[in-house]
């Protein structure tokens, strides 16, 4: 076969690799062949063994917490998280210092790759984290002795516009507001929010509610986003200096 799966993403309408079907509902499996060439398939096909190389793996999921379901399909996506993606969640008889390694390599690549492209993401420097994601990229795994460091960052108060609750609503928003202007590339109001979400890293519930009025407007478009992703907006301190 030569293709295995690496990571669950965000992806406008495209082709599942395996079967003929396209795949709509905003988010699919990114395959790799042993070539280095990307592709995308469907929930079903990334769990064939006569597919993929790695049906059963657990793997890094970028798209989590951020998208509201369609009613049509609440009911199947409620059964698959609690029969696959719980399974990544400690239960109330672990300790409570449990570590997600999928969760911290799915930050990492929010914090250096997916979100590289913001200015106040890049300008956030930490070489104790810089270390952490150097050593991933040529380990694929993280170390006991990054693990404490690591899950400050994640699920700390000192930065919250860099937890990894935050860098998930940064991802979805940033995503959908570009393949929006993909297709509207002149709509003002699109493009203002997409300037504020650069500057600010966060939107306000009503922002995300109009956003979501917007994506109605375009044929095809059917994501909707939670309009409470960022939570309370605080204050971010950079070098010294205060970004509001």
């Amino acid at each position: 076969m030569g293709w295995k799966k690496i990571r669950i993403d965000f992806a406008t309408t495209v082709k599942c690799q395996f079967c003929p079907r396209h795949i709509t509902s905003g988010k699919a499996v990114i395959v790799q062949h042993d070539n280095g060439m990307l592709s995308y398939a469907g929930p079903s096909c990334a769990k064939d063994p006569n597919k993929v190389d790695n049906p059963k793996e657990k793997i890094i999921d970028v798209t989590k917490g951020c998208v509201e379901e369609h009613i049509s399909t609440k009911k199947e996506v409620k059964i698959a998280i609690n029969t696959e993606q719980d399974e990544n969640l400690p239960t109330s008889l672990d300790f409570d210092n449990y570590f997600d390694e999928n969760a911290a390599k799915a930050y990492l690549l929010l914090r250096f790759e997916k979100l590289a492209h913001i200015q106040k993401i890049s300008d956030f420097k930490s070489k104790k984290l810089n270390s952490i994601y150097q050593k991933y990229v040529i380990e694929n795994k993280i170390s006991l002795d990054d693990e404490k460091y690591l899950s400050m960052v994640m699920h700390g108060k000192k930065y919250p516009e860099f937890t990894y609750k935050s860098l998930q609503s940064l991802y979805a928003t940033d995503f959908w507001l570009r393949v929006f202007l993909e297709k509207k590339p002149e709509h003002k109001f699109i493009k203002s929010l997409l300037e504020q979400l650069h500057q600010n890293l966060s939107l306000s519930k009503p922002q995300m509610e109009k956003l979501n009025e917007c994506f109605t407007e375009v044929k095809g478009m059917k994501i909707t986003l939670k309009t409470n992703s960022f939570g309370q907006k605080k204050p971010l301190f950079i070098m010294g200096r205060e970004f509001r």
